[in-house]
């Protein structure tokens, strides 16, 4: 398991790649975060993860509410982003790969 603080920004960014678990929080009280699936087309392994499409707001995350996991969103790559779009925020990221 890797326990990461990735900082976001007001832009879609790739927090969790997909098949892999998660628990995600949110230790900032001044920040809310939007959290989202993209798509992978896994036929086009040169394809990088794809950011949730235009109009999705994903997710609202705010601090002291429970974390989103793999559960809440479902399979595909995971992304993040700040409601404030001018602001950056810190996250609190356990990432693991499942067992086979």
């Amino acid at each position: 398991m890797a326990t990461t603080n990735p900082t976001i920004t007001g832009g879609w960014n790739l927090i969790v790649p997909a098949g892999d678990e998660f628990l995600l929080t949110l230790p900032q009280a001044a920040q809310t975060v939007f959290v989202a699936t993209g798509s992978d087309d896994d036929s086009d392994t040169d394809t990088d993860p794809q950011p949730p499409a235009a109009g999705i707001l994903g997710h609202a995350l705010a601090a002291g509410q429970d974390g989103m996991s793999r559960a809440l969103l479902g399979p595909g790559p995971v992304f993040a982003r700040c409601v404030d779009s001018s602001a950056s925020v810190v996250l609190a990221l356990n990432v693991w790969t499942p067992a086979e």
